[in-house]
């Protein structure tokens, strides 16, 4: 994945930025990091969503995931690793934004990265939303 972005940089173990593919940009916006489980995390500061930055970079999306060898799959190809969804997967789709944006700022955090206002801002924001659902039970779906 990391070949067909321009403008890859390192920014810590298992994480780099680079300039999104799917809008014009001049600095690099896109963060990208390898998760506990293998699957690559990608986020862009500007707004892409991720299915704009896959289709932009010509991967699917089970292409992010690590692939693992099962018992079920007699003839020992890689199957794409899919989890299956539980009743809580609605609330976890629509707030997992929120989810990688404090995932993202606590690991620049705990890295000593700076945090700009605009980031600080973007992450105060997801932090509010997350707290009105999960502390205050508000009915996001």
């Amino acid at each position: 994945m990391l070949s067909r972005l321009a403008g890859v940089k390192p920014s810590g173990h298992g994480r780099w930025v680079a300039r999104c593919p799917a809008h014009d940009d001049e600095h690099p916006s896109l963060s990208l990091k390898v998760g506990d489980s293998g699957a690559l995390l990608l986020y862009c500061w500007a707004g892409s969503s991720l299915e704009e930055i896959v289709a932009a970079v010509g991967v699917q999306l089970s292409d992010l995931f690590p692939r693992c060898e099962t018992e079920t799959d007699l003839g020992g190809k890689w199957k794409p690793y899919v989890q299956k969804l539980s009743r809580l997967s609605p609330l976890v789709k629509r707030l997992q934004t929120d989810i990688l944006i404090c995932h993202v700022l606590l690991s620049d955090i705990a890295s000593a990265k700076p945090i700009g206002e605009e980031d600080r801002a973007t992450a105060k924001a997801a932090a509010t939303r997350l707290w009105h659902v999960v502390v205050e039970g508000q009915h996001v779906l």
